[in-house]
């Protein structure tokens, strides 16, 4: 049976995507887990942080706040090795960091727009 489009092969795993509000000029592998660091989550029971999660970012506070994605809307962790792309994952996490505080609302529903206009001009034939 052939596999839709759509759906992520059986063997892919979940993975978090984090927008960042910043522009690095520099397309290459990175150490990462050294210049990104996040605070661990509430404990069960524990009350959340009222400013959302924290994290840092090159010794710089942000503040989170995680988008839900509309019906029907997937995304994707893809790795690169030289021109070719391969499927690492299903994003089961997407954060949207600012600095010192959380995004507001009507920024994320700015953001959930350009996804909508995005699917639409994909379905455009």
């Amino acid at each position: 049976m052939a596999e839709s489009a759509a759906e992520p092969p059986p063997s892919s795993s979940s993975c978090a995507a984090h927008l960042l509000p910043c522009k690095i000029d520099f397309d290459g592998p990175a150490p990462v887990a050294s210049y990104f660091l996040q605070e661990g989550h509430a404990a069960a029971g524990q009350p959340a942080d009222p400013l959302g999660p924290l994290a840092q970012f090159r010794g710089r506070e942000l503040r989170g706040r995680e988008v839900h994605l509309p019906a029907g809307v997937q995304a994707r962790c893809v790795s690169r090795a030289g021109r070719v792309l391969g499927l690492e994952g299903q994003v089961s996490q997407l954060m949207v960091w600012q600095h010192d505080a959380a995004p507001a609302p009507a920024v994320m529903g700015d953001y959930l727009a350009a996804i909508e206009v995005a699917q639409a001009v994909s379905l455009v034939e």
